[in-house]
């Protein structure tokens, strides 16, 4: 963690290559990046030489911040309007099954909501985020890989057959991009060891 200096780098600078990764759900929202030769001044140094570290964790504590907003339900494809909408389309709405497993899910959405309000009010207080925010990322991993199951659950075999019907086959890329929450701003297991090691204060597995 130590000697560690952080950079801003032009990607439109000469020697900058990316190349995009196509994931299964047809898109490609990461990429590799090459550097060759790539040089890069002084003046694009973030915080002190030394201080990389620093700044990469400053950095992804605020991106978890930032995806604890998608974890709740609030709009987008965890929209609780829409999840009602895709039961009733279906004809499940009545299904006591499927009435518990949506209860179920909209509990999980709830009880990231307040969470995230709690560590929205440490933000605005002035506080810099700290280990605590790695619960935000947790969550809407946890609530993708929920919703995956239930969509697939409600849907069947409409989700993976496009016969044009609205809210079937368009919920496929959601189900598929799901795993890949489990990666993006820190792998779910690495954030679980920073939560118990920093927040709790568990011992380190040995």
């Amino acid at each position: 963690h130590r000697n560690l200096t952080a950079f801003l780098i032009d990607m439109h600078a000469p020697g900058v290559e990316v190349r995009p990764l196509r994931q299964m759900t047809g898109g490609a929202a990461f990429n590799e990046v090459f550097l060759d030769d790539v040089v890069v001044p002084d003046s694009r140094r973030l915080d002190e030489e030394g201080n990389g570290w620093r700044v990469a964790l400053t950095t992804l504590g605020h991106e978890r911040s930032a995806m604890g907003h998608s974890a709740f339900g609030g709009a987008g494809i965890l929209s609780t309007e829409r999840l009602v909408g895709l039961v009733r389309a279906a004809g499940k709405d009545t299904d006591p099954v499927v009435r518990q497993e949506f209860a179920e899910l909209i509990s999980h959405l709830r009880a990231a909501r307040y969470t995230q309000e709690v560590m929205a009010a440490h933000a605005k207080a002035g506080r810099a985020p700290g280990p605590e925010v790695a619960l935000n990322k947790i969550a809407l991993s946890d609530n993708m890989k929920r919703l995956g199951q239930f969509v697939s659950e409600v849907l069947g075999p409409q989700l993976i057959a496009d016969t044009g019907e609205w809210g079937t086959y368009a919920w496929t890329s959601v189900v598929l991009g799901a795993p890949g929450y489990r990666l993006g701003g820190g792998t779910d297991e690495i954030l679980k060891n920073t939560i118990a090691q920093r927040v709790l204060g568990l011992p380190r597995a040995t």
